[in-house]
């Protein structure tokens, strides 16, 4: 009680305002910032990994080098 007594005495004020119920408007105008911001921080070119490397292969793979006979010479 004595704390809060000296707290009035220095003039103490809150850090925070206190927040209370908003109006539709206050919260539309919060999220709208929000989404400014976001998109602000990832609008800074390309910072992920980028495309997959190029592996090479693509199309029709010659399977004779996997233990089977060369194409066209079976049963030969």
């Amino acid at each position: 009680m004595q704390d809060l007594r000296e707290l009035r005495y220095n003039n103490w004020t809150e850090r925070r305002k206190a927040d209370g119920p908003k109006k539709i408007a206050e919260v539309h105008a919060e999220a709208a910032e929000q989404l400014r911001q976001q998109n602000a921080r990832n609008s800074g070119g390309p910072r992920g990994r980028g495309p997959p490397p190029d592996r090479g292969g693509g199309g029709r793979r010659d399977m004779s080098d996997y233990g089977g006979p060369p194409r066209g010479q079976i049963g030969t």
